[in-house]
C-alpha cells in the first residue's frame, strides 16, 4: 500500500498503524520520521515534514508538505519507540506529481 499522490504545495496528515506489532498493553512512546527521495529531485526532503508528529494510540501520524513542483517519488518512515523498548519502523511510498500526471 502507498500513500496517496499530492500535488504541488498540498498538505496532508500521512498515518502509520502500528496495532499488528504491538503486544497487549504495549504503547507508542514516541516517534521519529525520516523523509528521502526514491526518484526525482529534493535537495532538502527532510522539509517534507512539518510540526511535531502526534500519536493517538496504535496509530502515529505527521504533516506532510509537499513541493512546489512535483515528479518526486518518496519513501516516509516512521520509527516507534514503545512501552516494552521497541523500536518499530514502518515504511511507505508517495509521489508528488504535477496535476492530470499519471
Amino acid at each position: 500500500m502507498s500513500f496517496p499522490d499530492l500535488l504541488p504545495d498540498a498538505k496532508e496528515f500521512f498515518t502509520f498503524e502500528f496495532a499488528a506489532r504491538l503486544a497487549a498493553g504495549e504503547t507508542i512512546s514516541s516517534t521519529a520520521w525520516e523523509v528521502t527521495v526514491l526518484e526525482g529531485t529534493d535537495a532538502t526532503p527532510s522539509n517534507r515534514l512539518s510540526g511535531s508528529p502526534s500519536i493517538s494510540g496504535s496509530k502515529a501520524s505527521h504533516l506532510i508538505l509537499a513541493p512546489a513542483a512535483g515528479d518526486v517519488h518518496y519513501c516516509l518512515t516512521c520509527v516507534a519507540t514503545t512501552s516494552l523498548g521497541q523500536d518499530i519502523a514502518l515504511s511507505d511510498d508517495f509521489w508528488v506529481r504535477d496535476a492530470c500526471d499519471e
